[in-house]
């Protein structure tokens, strides 16, 4: 459903799906990527040079979805639908994460914006990698992820079980609980370079069952949390 969707996962390995300045919706909020690319040939999706391009829905990898590259485009997904989903605590009803990478690997999100927050109650995390190897996400402007009032589990970016997750260089800012949670078994992660605006938690924190993580050259302003959080 959707040009981006279709048009991407028909892209041959090294297949570029470039897009001209304008607002973009999928039918049913969600780009749901299934394909791969190649190591030496990833598939692309990126806005032409200088225009502007805003994505309303939200990007979706739950099957193995391997060498893709996201670059320069805008991506608010508080247009995705609002659905209620399980965790730990119970239920939570609220918009997908803009950007879910749950399967594949060598993934790299590059100069891209994204928000997740319509609203003030309903909206979700902004990234979430689990279970994906070789995440990249640099360059990029994260913000207004997660609902109002607080709930303690939206976030700006949150990784579970990921390998190999990058978070360098990027502005992450207005989230409404965590701006970084690296969280069980996520390992190898390299978290560098950013500007970290952490206005109500900790800007960066480390589950214990999480091993082999490299934080460094970030600055994290936190004044009602820990810079670094370790646990």
């Amino acid at each position: 459903s959707g040009s981006i969707e279709n048009a991407a996962n028909n892209l041959k390995a090294g297949g570029v799906l470039c897009l001209r300045e304008g607002t973009y919706q999928e039918a049913d909020g969600r780009i749901k990527i299934r394909t791969s690319g190649t190591a030496s040939a990833p598939k692309k999706i990126k806005a032409y040079p200088s225009e502007r391009v805003e994505i309303r829905s939200a990007f979706r990898a739950n099957v193995p979805a391997s060498n893709w590259v996201i670059k320069g485009v805008f991506v608010d997904s508080s247009y995705s639908p609002v659905e209620t989903t399980q965790s730990g605590r119970g239920p939570r009803t609220n918009s997908a994460q803009a950007l879910s990478w749950g399967a594949g690997s060598n993934i790299l999100v590059d100069s891209v914006e994204l928000i997740n927050r319509r609203t003030r109650d309903k909206s979700g995390t902004c990234v979430f990698g689990g279970r994906s190897v070789d995440l990249t996400i640099q360059n990029s402007w994260i913000h207004r992820c997660g609902q109002l009032p607080r709930d303690n589990q939206e976030h700006c970016i949150y990784a579970g079980n990921a390998q190999g997750i990058t978070i360098r260089n990027n502005l992450i800012t207005d989230c409404a609980n965590r701006s970084v949670q690296l969280y069980s078994n996520t390992d190898n992660a390299l978290v560098e370079g950013n500007l970290i605006d952490s206005e109500h938690q900790n800007g960066i924190t480390l589950n214990g069952s999480s091993d082999n993580n490299t934080v460094r050259n970030n600055v994290v302003y936190t004044p009602n949390g820990d810079p670094l959080s370790t646990g």
